[in-house]
């Protein structure tokens, strides 16, 4: 059969203007690529995934030798699918959903409802929907399907973690946050925007990975015990004291980063070995106690959370002033957010309206929303924060030895926070505020539980 005329690849299936084929073995290894007419199928709307497609009215299924096609029970058309196992495409029953938002447990010809709307991507037992809400689902294949929310504000998930759009990554092992600023997440893997990589294994430890520092080009691992994954050659080496591990992709044109050594067995050049070492979120022995009592109260945000001794930003702490309103009570929700230029965050918006925080740059409406949080713009926010719920910021001035550093719309604020025990100074033989020192995550949430006890 001729491709002549397709217009639409997806799934396993190619779509001409009025017929649709299906692609049964791709699996074959070779480029020559059968294709078997459905017949009847009259193709408008054409979407596919796995063995399903739909002409835009009804889905239809098609059994893995391409001989039958029925009309699935259940669902009329459907626009995108998720594998509900760990691997598209891999035989698992899918999830199909449809334009009115409605997902469906799809399994041969039959399809049932569930009782959550868009789900995007799934992995395993866990399923995440268009509106960022990620869910553990039990029994889908069953009557009565259970599901249990585990976050909101997910953006995505892999086998063994979850990022948020805050881009604070988590381990499905326990589902708290362990590291912040990650570009990326894959399979084990996150990937942050300053180029470090994190790998979470099995048993929820996690990894810092870095790139090789040995010297020696070629190294032979025949000797060794392998794994292999498909086309991956797994292997792992103890040189110079340190353990090093390899991923060698191979196929029948090119051995990347290995060559077959007919006396030792596979040679991997080392120069392009990575290693790990252990990363462990914590934080500093004083903010033990605050961390713990922050966790208890909901007042520590996601990214306060993650990378507890990484500086503040002031997208960051302005999150968190909103929060600590949200859990005393205040009805932050039902104000008009003010709009900056370079940022849409709702809660940025808020805290602007509400007078928690203002613009770096006001002809230009601008926030700064990654700009390093200092001491004193910690201890401004914080005082707004009182205005806003009514408390009582009255301070008879204290004399900081470095108040000549300190700008002058925060001073007051620094006074009412060393007065309220908010804040303190950051030496213990002088009063030094230290204004311009940039603020720590953990420091953030002394404060914020501070701020708690003091309106207690």
């Amino acid at each position: 059969m001729s491709n002549k005329g397709i217009t639409t690849l997806a799934g396993d299936f190619a779509a001409s203007d009025n017929s649709v084929y299906y692609l049964y073995s791709l699996s074959q290894k070779g480029l020559n690529l059968p294709f078997d007419l459905l017949k009847n199928a009259q193709i408008s709307n054409f979407t596919a995934y796995g063995s399903y497609f739909s002409d835009g009215k009804q889905t239809y299924y098609i059994d893995n030798e391409g001989k039958n096609v029925t009309v699935v029970n259940g669902i009329s058309a459907f626009e995108y699918g998720v594998s509900s196992g760990t691997i598209p495409n891999s035989g698992e029953p899918p999830l199909l959903t449809d334009k009115n938002n409605d997902t469906y447990f799809v399994n041969g010809n039959n399809a049932k409802k569930l009782n959550v709307k868009g789900v995007t991507k799934s992995t395993g037992n866990r399923v995440l929907t268009a509106e960022g809400t990620l869910y553990n689902a039990d029994d889908l294949e069953n009557d009565t399907p259970v599901f249990t929310k585990i976050a909101e504000n997910i953006v995505d998930v892999s086998a063994v973690l979850y990022k948020d759009k805050y881009g604070v990554a988590y381990s499905l092992s326990n589902n708290k946050p362990f590291v912040g600023n990650i570009k990326a997440i894959f399979g084990e893997f996150a990937v942050a925007f300053d180029g470090t990589n994190y790998r979470v294994h099995k048993d929820g430890s996690i990894s810092k990975i870095f790139n090789s520092e040995v010297i020696d080009s070629w190294t032979s691992v025949g000797g060794l015990t392998t794994q292999e994954d498909g086309f991956a050659l797994t292997a792992d080496l103890n040189m110079y004291g340190r353990n090093y591990w390899f991923d060698v992709w191979l196929s029948e044109d090119d051995y990347w980063n290995a060559e077959w050594n007919g006396d030792t067995g596979w040679e991997i050049d080392v120069s392009k070995a990575i290693y790990e070492t252990p990363y462990i979120n914590a934080s500093s022995s004083w903010a033990v106690a605050a961390v713990n009592t922050a966790d208890s109260l909901g007042l520590s945000t996601s990214e306060l959370s993650a990378n507890y001794q990484a500086t503040t930003t002031r997208a960051e702490f302005c999150r968190a002033a909103v929060n600590f309103l949200r859990k005393f009570g205040y009805d932050v929700d039902g104000v008009t957010p003010k709009l900056f230029a370079d940022t849409t965050d709702r809660d940025i918006g808020i805290a602007a309206a509400l007078g928690v925080t203002s613009g770096t740059d006001a002809a230009k409406n601008l926030f700064s929303p990654d700009n390093t949080l200092t001491r004193e713009q910690a201890a401004g926010m914080l005082r707004n924060v009182l205005n806003v719920i009514g408390a009582d910021t009255k301070t008879s001035g204290v004399k900081w030895t470095d108040a000549d550093s300190i700008s002058s719309y925060t001073k007051d604020a620094a006074d009412v926070m060393y007065t309220a025990k908010i804040m303190g100074g950051t030496s213990t033989t002088a009063l030094v505020f230290s204004p311009k020192t940039p603020y720590t995550h953990e420091q953030s949430i002394g404060t914020l539980v501070n701020l708690w006890e003091y309106l207690k």
